[in-house]
């Protein structure tokens, strides 16, 4: 669920739940029974369930709020690549920029870009960056935007 609770689930049929609970066991005999108890219980109580449909809708309207304000301070030198979910927005370059070099100017201003070129193992010609978008509210999404575009503009 998260790292501090230290706690997975698996949703199995029938027949493989007694082989993976003796793998589980061989792997980690340390297994917090409580931690565990509470979060069945919130599971089967729906609660799970309600969390994630809350959540969707909150970064959907946050992924929204973010490609609109890209498409309207940052189309010079960006196209939003608007994803149906997820956490982060696609952003590739319109115009030939060094993506290092705008992820780094883009950190200085705390504005936090992963770099596209980062996350292929051969160069590729769509060049941009990802935009996170799930842990900000949409008055810090638009005061990022304001940061980065001044950034692009200086780069250009």
């Amino acid at each position: 669920m998260f790292p501090g609770l230290r706690i997975g689930y698996m949703v199995l049929p029938p027949q493989l739940v007694g082989p993976m609970t003796a793998a589980r066991t061989l792997q980690d005999g340390h297994n917090p029974s409580i931690s565990q108890l509470t979060l069945a219980r919130f599971i089967e109580g729906g609660h799970l369930g309600a969390h994630v449909r809350t959540m969707r809708a909150l970064y959907k309207a946050r992924r929204d709020i973010l490609a609109e304000l890209v498409e309207r301070h940052l189309a010079d030198f960006l196209a939003p690549r608007v994803p149906d979910g997820g956490m982060q927005m696609p952003c590739l370059f319109t115009r030939p920029m060094d993506e290092r070099a705008v992820v780094a100017a883009a950190r200085t201003v705390d504005v936090d870009l992963l770099g596209m070129g980062s996350l292929y193992a051969r160069p590729r010609n769509d060049t941009g960056f990802l935009m996170g978008f799930a842990a900000h509210t949409p008055a810090e999404l638009t005061a990022a935007v304001g940061r980065l575009k001044k950034v692009l503009e200086k780069m250009v």
